[in-house]
């Protein structure tokens, strides 16, 4: 037995979900949770662009949860209403980020976001703290946000965070980006792709000098698109610069890694076992399957459970 296989946590799922891509892609397709993050409070940026924050704040809460998306996700995706829906039950008050140009407009600036921007989430931690200072604060993140929650943690020790956990989190950001060019997930990477460059031609009626598309795949999107707009050099200096792996060594924050070992999009593969099993502030939580975010179970949520019973257990 080698030592993922040591560390897996005994879920059960349904009889039907019998690959990764099951769990993966049922979930966003038909999961009927419906948000409970219903109103919207827009933020400044330093750079004078606008952040869109999707909230429920119950009366008498004395803890929040900020909650981070996945790529081209955002703060009504099924995965963070289902997370919302289980934190409102234990009366916290729930941030749901939208990434700039995820939320019900574009956002202003000729940028959009990515795996290793850490600015736009303090921006609301800023806003939390001093909005509702009673609150304790906790964070969790989906996969790209998963990324985000690691690198803010490690890059700012002294944070205001109490806990944390994420979800699927890519660790090795050009890993993943290859991962999606193998196979079915080809399906993954070409919705992903329509959804950018959806976005990227909107942009461009305000932007005539946005940079052109000329390939075929999520690392060609980076190179051409995203490394350019945010201060990179190339999709190989922005993965190395932005992935999490490089830097989880400096959280102290205590953090709770989701991860499921035939995750199709993130692999396993990629993720630093001995350093997060060495860890003085991280915790895992391993299961066979579970795709990417998507974690069928058998009761319903239980993912979603042992997670706030992880941020709320003293």
């Amino acid at each position: 037995m080698n030592q993922s296989e040591q560390l897996l946590q005994s879920v059960q799922t349904p009889v039907w979900a019998i690959s990764p891509h099951i769990h993966t892609i049922i979930p966003s397709l038909f999961d009927k949770t419906e948000t409970p993050l219903k109103q919207s409070v827009f933020l400044k940026t330093p750079d004078n662009d606008e952040l869109e924050v999707n909230v429920h704040i119950p009366e008498n809460a004395c803890s929040g949860l900020i909650i981070l998306h996945g790529l081209e996700g955002s703060a009504d995706r099924y995965y963070v209403s289902k997370l919302a829906v289980e934190a409102i039950s234990q009366n916290m008050a729930v941030f749901g980020l939208n990434f700039r140009s995820c939320g019900s407009r574009m956002n202003k600036k000729r940028r959009f976001y990515h795996s290793g921007d850490t600015g736009d989430l303090m921006v609301l931690i800023d806003y939390v703290k001093k909005t509702y200072p009673e609150l304790k604060l906790n964070l969790a993140g989906f996969s790209l946000g998963g990324n985000v929650t690691q690198r803010y943690l490690a890059e700012n020790q002294k944070n205001p965070i109490e806990k944390a956990a994420t979800i699927s989190a890519p660790f090795d950001l050009k890993a993943c980006s290859m991962a999606m060019q193998r196979g079915f997930n080809r399906v993954y990477e070409i919705r992903f792709l329509r959804k950018l460059l959806k976005k990227l031609e909107e942009k461009r009626v305000h932007y005539p000098d946005m940079p052109e598309f000329s390939g075929k795949t999520l690392y060609d999107f980076d190179d051409q698109i995203t490394a350019p707009l945010h201060g990179f050099n190339s999709a190989e200096d922005y993965y190395e610069r932005c992935s999490a792996t490089s830097v989880i060594k400096h959280i102290q924050t205590p953090l709770l890694v989701v991860h499921a070992l035939e995750d199709p999009i993130c692999p396993f593969e990629v993720i630093p076992e001995n350093e997060l099993n060495d860890h003085q502030y991280i915790s895992t939580y391993f299961t066979k399957e579970g795709g990417h975010v998507g974690f069928l179970t058998k009761p319903q949520n239980l993912i979603q459970r042992k997670i706030i019973e992880f941020l709320i257990t003293k």
